[in-house]
């Protein structure tokens, strides 16, 4: 079994490169997504498909190059990464300058995403900024 950082460092690389079809290797065929509920394109689903469409929907939303990884973090199982992020606005047309973190946490697998969590913090100031526009 494969430790979890080097999965997830894996993951964020074909992500990085937009290449969907190596990224989609990357996830078990019962892969979860629970998103925090208290942002607009929150909630629960399945696949990864739509974690990597969840996360055009982040990029839409905020703008491009958002998210800044701060670091990674796995536990001594080797199960569990997690990914912490500083969140910046960047829609040239913002009406406030808005920085929140995210921290997406994974499970993996058979060396495979299972599910991912991720949270944000304040998500009531993020969602209003994303009510201006």
């Amino acid at each position: 079994m494969t430790d979890a950082l080097t999965l997830y460092a894996n993951l964020l690389r074909t992500m990085r490169l937009e290449d969907d079809e190596e990224t989609a290797k990357l996830f078990h065929p019962d892969f979860e997504i629970h998103e925090d509920p208290g942002m607009p394109y929150g909630g629960e689903d399945k696949g990864g498909a739509n974690f990597l469409k969840l996360r055009r929907k982040v990029y839409a939303a905020w703008g491009p190059k958002c998210l800044d990884l701060q670091f990674t973090t796995g536990d001594a199982s080797g199960r569990h990464a997690t990914g912490f992020f500083k969140l910046t606005d960047t829609r040239p047309n913002r009406k406030r300058d808005t920085i929140g973190y995210a921290s997406l946490v994974w499970t993996f697998e058979d060396d495979l995403a299972r599910e991912v969590y991720v949270f944000y913090y304040n998500t009531p100031h993020l969602s209003a900024a994303l009510a201006d526009i």
